[in-house]
């Protein structure tokens, strides 16, 4: 009898140890799920994202327009407000077009023009100094060539000229101490080795 109280007693010990341990657990799961979840705050972020797109905007909106000023052979110079992106035709559109007294050669409508430029057309014949807007135009047009002297230039220096290499240079200096010089660029043709193509191609590079 005294032994079925003890193990009545001890299994009741274990069923509080067991329920005790059950609940605490079930304590800890509630706590856990019940953790306030802090809120990550997009102020910062939101008002730097503004700030750029509001500075964005602001340069787009302060670069879309240009101003200019056209003078000369057009139908209604002046002080105009103009797409950032214009070009010198649409300026003349803007102006009236251009006059029939108007240089048309020496105007350049496919340039583009920037802001507080002056863009200046001048009268056929006129003389402008630096020519009207042409720098966009090819330069190398205006480059000229320096001529070489075939009297007086050194075997090195007759080289420069193309189609001209060391034997070919000889030949010119050995005719011209042969023949005291050349007379005209045309008596280059006399030098064995350069023909008539030969000097077609060398007539505005040489002299005397």
């Amino acid at each position: 009898m005294i032994e079925n109280i003890k193990q009545q007693i001890l299994d009741y010990k274990k069923e509080i140890i067991i329920g005790s341990f059950a609940a605490l657990l079930i304590i800890i799961f509630v706590i856990l799920n019940n953790k306030p979840t802090p809120v990550r705050s997009n102020v910062f972020t939101d008002n730097a994202k503004s700030k750029k797109v509001f500075k964005k905007a602001n340069v787009v909106k302060s670069s879309k327009y240009i101003y200019v000023d056209i003078q000369g052979e057009v139908n209604r110079p002046g002080f105009y407000r103009i797409k950032a992106t214009a070009r010198v035709f649409d300026l003349l559109q803007l102006a009236g077009g251009l006059k029939d007294t108007a240089d048309r050669k020496n105007v350049n409508q496919a340039k583009k023009i920037t802001d507080q430029e002056q863009v200046y057309i001048p009268k056929i014949g006129e003389i402008t100094d630096p020519p009207l807007i042409k720098e966009n135009m090819d330069q190398d047009s205006d480059e000229k060539t320096e001529q070489v002297n075939i009297n007086a230039a050194t075997v090195d220096e007759l080289q420069n000229l193309p189609g001209v290499g060391p034997k070919k240079a000889e030949k010119i200096v050995q005719y011209r101490e042969e023949n005291g010089g050349f007379e005209k660029p045309d008596d280059l043709t006399k030098v064995s080795g350069f023909g008539e193509k030969t000097l077609e191609t060398l007539k505005d590079q040489i002299t005397i």
